[in-house]
């Protein structure tokens, strides 16, 4: 068949034709799509949704160690104090000799 024949054939179809044979040319891509391109696009879907996974715990992991810090926080300050206390009290050099000298 040749290019006129087939145009000639359009021409003379009925609307119901026409308008069918406009859909399935439109809807042609999106079957390509389906039948040549679905099983890759599903593949990346998938690993994309286990990166997104896999960021949301790291997330939940850094938001949990940002809740403890406070209490790291005034935990250290109490050390630190408990520090300062015993330097005080403490002399600043090791005395061995005294030490020995007692026993």
């Amino acid at each position: 068949m040749e290019l006129e024949d087939l145009v000639d054939k359009y021409r003379s179809s009925t609307r119901l034709t026409k308008g069918l044979l406009i859909i399935f040319s439109g809807l042609l891509p999106a079957l390509y799509l389906w039948v040549n391109e679905a099983e890759s696009l599903e593949f990346r879907r998938n690993q994309v949704e286990t990166e997104v996974a896999q960021e949301r715990a790291k997330f939940e992991a850094a938001r949990q160690k940002t809740a403890e810090l406070p209490a790291l926080l005034s935990k250290l300050t109490s050390i630190e104090e408990d520090l300062k206390k015993a330097k005080l009290i403490l002399p600043d050099t090791i005395a061995v000799d005294s030490i020995l000298g007692e026993l």
